[in-house]
């Protein structure tokens, strides 16, 4: 299936790019996008980041990964620091940093050829923690000073104890950095994941803004597979027995159709 044109969300868009707005005025933002699997987080997300970037936004982006029977820690930090330095080379991000790059580019060294021994991972001195985390608010506010930054983390449900620590910092000690923390996480939560008890924190719940992604409606979802079916002629009645089965969501129509 060919990826189709953006269609309908144009509530929630608003919504983010009113997010966006505020933390370019300098009010630094944490905001948390949930929706069940398939409805369309994730294109959202990119189409959101696309205007941003068109808008002049530094955009940072990396993903939770889902192992067997391990964790990668910050590993949607460390994917975003990577593409931002594929994107840009490690020249530019490094004078665009500033200091930060001192602790962070430890980080991804496997990634970038950096002398492991010049630069070693900071996650393992000593009191390495903090010091990653000192470094990421640092990295948004240098970024901050030329642009908004928004910094997005998807697939939370995902999240290793790490990434989930560095949020709850970043939310908490954000004060007036031009950054946005954008997370994407799944609606359902089971009782006792660990996200879902750093959601239930009063402290860190009334610090954050939260957005529901729902399914589409079935006048968007006809326009959703029309896309999909640009070769052919969309019939209205599979259109709508689609809409019946997958209660909107959009991959589950997809699969349908194919």
């Amino acid at each position: 299936m060919t990826d189709p044109a953006f269609v309908g969300r144009l509530r929630e868009l608003a919504q983010l790019q009113k997010l966006l707005a505020e933390a370019a005025d300098g009010r630094a933002v944490t905001a948390f996008l949930a929706g069940e699997a398939g409805v369309g987080k994730s294109r959202l997300l990119s189409e959101f980041a696309d205007r941003a970037r068109g808008g002049g936004a530094h955009v940072l982006r990396g993903a939770c990964i889902e192992l067997g029977g391990g964790v990668i820690p910050y590993a949607p930090l460390i994917e975003s620091l990577r593409l931002l330095v594929r994107e840009r080379g490690e020249a530019e991000v490094r004078a665009l940093a500033g200091p930060a790059w001192t602790v962070l580019g430890g980080l991804i060294s496997d990634f970038t050829g950096t002398d492991a021994e010049a630069e070693a991972r900071p996650d393992a001195r000593p009191g390495g923690q903090s010091r990653i985390f000192g470094a990421v608010l640092r990295l948004l506010d240098h970024l901050g000073r030329t642009a908004p930054v928004v910094l997005i983390f998807e697939d939370m449900h995902w999240a290793d104890q790490s990434t989930l620590d560095l949020v709850s910092y970043l939310t908490r000690a954000k004060t007036t950095e031009r950054a946005m923390l954008l997370c994407s996480r799944r609606s359902h939560l089971p009782p006792g994941h660990l996200l879902r008890m750093l959601l239930a924190e009063p402290d860190f719940r009334r610090r954050i803004d939260e957005l529901e992604l729902p399914g589409f409606t079935e006048t968007e979802l006809r326009q959703f597979l029309g896309e999909l079916d640009k070769l052919g002629e969309l019939d209205l009645d599979a259109a709508r027995r689609g809409y019946e089965l997958s209660d909107g969501n959009a991959f589950f129509a997809e699969q349908l159709m194919a």
